[in-house]
């Protein structure tokens, strides 16, 4: 071991904390970010002869790492909170990221709350709420809804609705909702409402539709036989939605114990982490995460996986059941790591891990197609290299307002989507070219991570832009450029040179534009590289005009509200034709009295 390391590690202390593996050019390239119990006997894992370890990651770190920086943290949760941004943050070679960090819709019921409802979110958070989820299907996630509003007709509107109604609305008239919001139920009744409710969503089933047979049973005894059929419609819309249920037997499950499965595969074409979800003893849901093939080893790659999921607002279950993973320790204030025990969980270990396979066989043969139809495109347009890497710019405005642009990249033939961006452009007038000329320079004026083919929208006047504007940045040898052209659709005229009205690809060393296959693969790929830079800037621009309605002299008007504003802009699209139009017409719109408020304080400004 090189001495400066060794006096590196000796130097570490023995706390919680994360460890930084640098190398490169004055050693500050980030390697590899890791977190340890103890950072001193962890680091000396890696550089030890008493601890010699073979596998390929480990002898790469010894080989290139030239300094080691740490991070001291309170505890081991702040230790994995830590880690994970400092990944974010470096974007180390030899660490996992997260690619697809969205979150699915998850059932929050706030047991605080004088009167709860059930509420759709995105974020689980640790306030006391009951959550139920998280739902990768909209169309469960309302089938389930529909059931619970059934059942359980709590309140749906909103807090300012509730305290502010003095009859009771649709929802009431439809049995959909109890009305507390007029008092037509006690707080005690709508409390019985709601622990219903909560035992539906710990999956306490069995308890539940037992205590509503109960009370309608008692219901029938004292001939209240309106309450009895309502107790009955509740155990028949509960039982319907079990059967749709994929059930999973389990003692924990019936003790209300909720745990995560999750199985990997990998191979040379990346790794697949399959993650089977479990809610009181029922198979809920599953969701695969993709990622590059990595160096790491398995059971590192599973404990940087388990670090950044569960750092996000997610459920948090009280077990994840691994086939193996390092650091399982520095878990246990948020949930267990174990190793299946029981064979029920064994064969929810195999299940994950076989559905983790099949993914990943869908993801070769898909791999497979995206490269032959990019080895296609690269002998069409006589390509110097792959272009495995796909960037395409695209600019939208409206009348020369709000004009904005975007590039977005296609990898191996898919989207993706962390290498997307937009630009609020600077120039204040209609000049395709000069738009395009400034995206450009500044999306490419860092020169890292260029693609291998830039696709520009256009003909060969964008083309020229381009070639100029990479020329400019001395990346031109690095990055191939394209404009393609639309078909001209309902064309009277067509160019004889192009009969059939194909899609045109303008290339730099070529006169005429390459005319690509109708429903070819490169022809499928580019159209698809085009229109999702259309779409991504359209709809850049659609919130900045949006936004730009929002602030406007409107609101210097006295008595002027948001409502009144944006009804006026919808209706004639700008200041200029409101004053334009007759008070007629602007008063199917405002009232008079704002009316005038509007022309009086435009009269002054003139």
């Amino acid at each position: 071991m090189d001495a400066s390391i060794q006096l590196q590690v000796k130097s570490l202390p023995k706390k919680t904390g994360c460890y930084i593996f640098k190398g490169g050019e004055s050693a500050q390239r980030v390697l590899y970010v890791g977190k340890a119990k103890s950072l001193r006997d962890r680091v000396r894992q890696y550089f030890t002869k008493e601890a010699l370890d073979r596998r390929p990651f480990v002898q790469f770190i010894r080989e290139k790492t030239t300094k080691i920086d740490f991070l001291v943290a309170t505890s081991e949760n702040d230790a994995l909170f830590i880690e994970n941004e400092l990944i974010k943050k470096y974007r180390p070679p030899y660490n996992i990221r997260l690619r697809d960090d969205k979150r699915y819709l998850s059932l929050r019921l706030d047991l605080k709350h004088e009167w709860p409802t059930i509420e759709v979110t995105r974020r689980i958070k640790r306030d006391g709420a009951v959550y139920f989820g998280p739902f990768l299907s909209g169309l469960r996630l309302k089938e389930t809804l529909k059931v619970l509003q059934k059942a359980f007709p709590l309140r749906t509107c909103s807090d300012a609705k509730l305290y502010n109604r003095s009859r009771p609305c649709l929802e009431y008239e439809i049995k959909r909702c109890v009305a507390p919001c007029v008092g037509l139920i006690s707080s005690s009744d709508y409390r019985k409402l709601v622990e219903s409710v909560k035992l539906f969503f710990r999956g306490d089933t069995d308890q539940l539709v037992g205590s509503l047979k109960q009370r309608m049973e008692a219901a029938v005894e004292e001939e209240d036989y309106e309450a009895a059929a309502i107790f009955r419609d509740q155990i028949q819309a509960i039982e319907a939605s079990l059967k749709e249920q994929s059930i999973y037997a389990h003692e924990q499950g019936r003790m209300g114990v909720d745990f995560d499965v999750l199985g990997l595969a990998r191979d040379e074409f990346g790794v697949v982490i399959s993650l089977l979800f479990v809610r009181s003893g029922k198979l809920w849901d599953f969701r695969n995460f993709e990622f590059d093939q990595v160096e790491l080893d398995s059971d590192q790659l599973v404990s940087q996986f388990l670090s950044q999921y569960y750092q996000q607002e997610v459920f948090q279950p009280k077990q994840v059941i691994v086939r193996e993973a390092s650091d399982i320790e520095m878990f246990r204030e948020r949930f267990q790591v174990i190793k299946p025990r029981s064979s029920e969980k064994k064969k929810l270990l195999e299940m994950a891990e076989a559905n983790a396979v099949s993914f990943l066989e869908n993801r070769r043969v898909s791999e497979e197609k995206h490269k032959d139809s990019i080895q296609e495109l690269q002998r069409e347009l006589h390509l110097k290299k792959l272009p495995t890497i796909i960037d395409c710019v695209d600019i939208s405005h409206h009348q020369g307002d709000e004009i904005v642009g975007s590039v977005v990249r296609f990898e191996r033939g898919q989207p993706n989507k962390g290498f997307y961006r937009k630009f609020i452009l600077e120039t204040d007038r209609i000049d395709d070219f000069a738009s395009m000329k400034e995206v450009l320079s500044r999306r490419y004026r860092t020169q890292e991570e260029l693609p291998d083919l830039l696709v520009v929208d256009g003909g060969k006047g964008q083309l020229a832009v381009g070639l100029a504007v990479l020329s400019e940045l001395e990346i031109s040898d690095q990055v191939e450029v394209v404009s393609l052209a639309k078909a001209r659709e309902g064309s009277e005229s067509l160019n004889p040179l192009n009969p059939k009205n194909r899609e045109r690809v303008f290339l730099s060393h070529r006169k005429n534009p390459v005319l690509l296959k109708p429903d070819s693969a490169p022809e499928r790929l580019l159209v698809q590289l085009r229109d999702e830079a259309h779409r991504f800037a359209i709809e850049f621009h659609r919130q900045r005009r949006l936004k730009s309605f929002s602030r406007s002299e409107l609101d210097a008007v006295p008595g002027m509200k948001k409502s009144d504003r944006m009804k006026l802009l919808r209706e004639f699209g700008s200041i200029d034709k409101i004053l334009e139009a007759e008070d007629f017409d602007l008063m199917k719109v405002i009232s008079p009295r704002l009316l005038s408020a509007v022309r009086t304080h435009f009269s002054q400004d003139e």
